[in-house]
């Protein structure tokens, strides 16, 4: 039974070897930015165990704000071509009001 595994496992072997080539130099950069990470992620272990909390209560918050959103979605279709109509408006009325004076 070994013979048949040995004869797919040459080309698999063939193949990696220049994938396993390529892989080398970008393993040796890789070394640095893994030393810069370990302080990164060591730092950010207290401040995620902070954030737990903090997105506990942010979730009720936000299941709260969902119904407000979707009202206010239809709201600012309906404000949209009013501040349209009102921005010419405005722009009439400024000189008006200046001539008026105070």
């Amino acid at each position: 039974w070994l013979g048949p595994v040995l004869e797919w496992l040459g080309p698999v072997l063939e193949w990696l070897g220049p994938v396993l080539e390529w892989l080398g130099p970008v393993l040796e950069c890789l070394g640095p930015v893994l030393e810069w990470l370990g302080p990164v992620l060591e730092w950010l272990g207290p401040v995620l165990e902070w954030l737990g909390p903090v997105l506990e209560w942010l979730g009720p918050v936000l299941e709260c704000l969902g119904p407000v959103l979707e009202w206010l979605g239809p709201v600012l279709e309906w404000l949209g071509p009013v501040l349209e109509w009102l921005g010419p408006v405005l722009e009439w009325l400024g000189p008006v009001l200046e001539w008026l004076g105070p």
